[in-house]
């Protein structure tokens, strides 16, 4: 089987990789929810809302969707390459206390 992975600038011929030599990586999503909750529930005690880790995976959703979606133009000067993701989590987590909620709340304002 042949991956085709897009035009090799350098040699201007389309760019073949074997799957034998492809790095996949398996990912929990129940593990990456604990995780999540092992994160955010520091905050518990400076939130002025009653925290809820279903906003919380929300908004982790919402945020990376701005950094990593292909369909979607990414915001500048963020990239995930360069630590985009854990910046826009640790700003996040700055600001949610200041907030006084969360995007999920603030959609259910209109």
């Amino acid at each position: 089987m042949i991956i085709m992975f897009g035009l090799n600038i350098m040699n201007s011929f389309i760019y073949c990789r074997g799957v034998e030599s492809q790095n996949f990586y398996l990912m929990h999503i129940s593990l990456l929810r604990e995780y999540l909750d092992l994160e955010f529930s520091a905050l518990q005690d400076l939130l002025p809302f009653d925290y809820d880790l279903e906003r919380i995976i929300d908004d982790f959703v919402l945020l990376a969707l701005f950094i990593g979606n292909d369909f979607v133009p990414h915001l500048p000067k963020l990239h995930i390459a360069e630590g985009a993701l854990g910046l826009m989590f640790k700003v996040y987590k700055r600001i949610l206390p200041e907030a006084g909620m969360t995007t999920c709340t603030l959609s259910e304002m209109f």
